[in-house]
């Protein structure tokens, strides 16, 4: 039974299949093992990664306040350990609030959302019947017989119950092997309760696939009409007289609704020799390294080397620990800005021998001027390699480029980057107080300048 440790709890995770991945995000006290079905139709094509929210099943059930946002951050920690950098997300019910929030915390993680039989949350969501809730949170203290009943209820259609009482009896064994503690399921309703993304769902970039079924007492089909209306470019599918179970209702239309919604959106990465529209970033070689652009496959050099406490205290928005999912989304922003045909900023590699062991670019690149940037692994300190690397790309700046001002802003500790910009021929030009916030604190700049000759 595996498990890995996440911020302050120890996670119940399985995994299935090979090929893109594909996380899946159960709802209210409901385990990994709700997803049997799923798992067997994705995994011949997907690698499918189920696991057991906090406070359910196998994975811990500390006694604290719960939050979406909590929820999502213990899903992005269990994908950041499984090495995991883009993914599909389908998410049910309150899972589909965690989904939310992960597209909306992590949008570089979520390639694609799904999300079913869920809503929006806050003063916006339209609420089941009074009688529904009441009888939904007090399943924890009701005897089991009963218990088994109010759960069957608000998941099924009264239609799909009477036809189908073997299924029942299935998704209720598959429930009792990942089941909730009173405690936990009170946390996640807790947590549900205080929910609300609709101001935010306008801010959602992967393509989203909504789900319901249309007899869903819990969590009414206008929840999924709202959430339709807010996500740029969302996909609605209802089916008919499914309720909030339709997963299961309907199985296998919604499997492979689902399977040709993420057949359309796969996870790629834009290739770096792709066309953009302007002149490629070009590979500048120095000797001893070469300045070349990001591509695929930088992430670990990128990791063991930028990885340092000293390096995010000296710069802006490193930060520190560098993780695996910085990496990803550091290389796949580059990947990405090599499509667009403005580019406001520009992003060399300092490659040694095939690894990368430094950075530096241009950002607020306006036709005039620009703004310089620069890191590098403290192996290679005192080897005078950024004094180089700064000197070759303020001549891209001038020649490719056309810029007439390159700008450096360094904290005033960083005595060794202000030595680094005098040999490069910058020019100090004086102290900017309280130029940048760094960990919510004021910080002063130290502005050097060169000026295109």
């Amino acid at each position: 039974m595996p498990k890995l440790r996440v911020a302050d709890i120890n996670i119940h995770y399985e995994m299935y299949g090979h090929g893109e991945p594909l996380v899946l995000i159960m709802g209210l006290g409901g385990g990994s093992s709700m997803w049997w079905q799923q798992v067997a139709f994705f995994a011949p094509e997907y690698q499918v990664i189920t696991y057991d929210s906090r406070g359910v099943g196998d994975s811990d059930k500390p006694d604290m306040p719960y939050s979406m946002h909590m929820l999502a951050e213990d899903a992005a920690g269990l994908l950041e350990k499984l090495g995991i950098c883009s993914t599909h997300v389908y998410g049910v019910s309150m899972g589909g609030m965690v989904a939310q929030e992960l597209a909306l915390g992590y949008p570089s993680l979520v390639t694609s959302l799904t999300l079913g039989a869920t809503t929006c949350g806050g003063a916006h969501m339209v609420a089941a019947s009074e009688e529904t809730l009441q009888r939904l949170f007090s399943i924890m203290t009701l005897p089991v017989d009963e218990a088994v009943k109010v759960s069957t209820s608000a998941t099924f259609s009264a239609a799909f119950i009477e036809r189908h009482p073997e299924k029942i009896r299935e998704w209720l064994i598959k429930g009792a092997e990942s089941p909730p503690t009173p405690l936990g399921f009170k946390r996640q309703a807790e947590a549900a309760t205080g929910f609300d993304t609709y101001d935010r769902l306008a801010q959602i970039a992967a393509p989203t696939l909504i789900l319901a079924g249309t007899r869903d007492d819990l969590i009414p089909v206008e929840n999924s009409r709202i959430l339709a209306s807010r996500i740029p470019n969302a996909e609605l599918v209802l089916f008919e007289g499914a309720g909030h179970g339709y997963l299961w209702e309907a199985e296998e239309q919604a499997n492979r609704v689902i399977r040709d919604f993420l057949r359309r959106h796969p996870i790629s990465r834009p290739s770096s020799s792709e066309p953009s529209g302007v002149a490629e970033i070009p590979a500048i070689d120095a000797g001893r390294f070469i300045l070349r652009p990001y591509r695929e496959g930088d992430e670990d050099s990128l990791i063991e080397n930028i990885n340092n406490i000293e390096i995010a205290r000296s710069t802006l928005r490193i930060p520190h620990p560098y993780t695996k999912r910085d990496a990803c989304f550091w290389i796949d922003h580059n990947l990405r800005l090599g499509m667009l045909k403005d580019r406001s900023e520009i992003h060399f590699a300092i490659d040694m021998n095939g690894r990368v062991i430094g950075g530096i670019g241009l950002e607020k690149i306006d036709g005039c001027q620009a703004e310089i940037g620069y890191w590098l692994g403290e192996t290679y300190w005192g080897q005078g390699i950024m004094t180089s690397a700064v000197h070759l790309v303020t001549g891209y700046a001038f020649d490719e480029l056309g810029l007439g001002k390159v700008c450096a802003y360094v904290f005033p500790s960083n005595e060794a980057s202000m030595r680094v910009l005098r040999k490069a021929g910058y020019r100090f030009e004086g102290r900017l107080t309280s130029h940048y916030s760094k960990e919510g604190k004021p910080v002063d700049a130290m502005m050097f300048t060169n000026q295109h000759p």
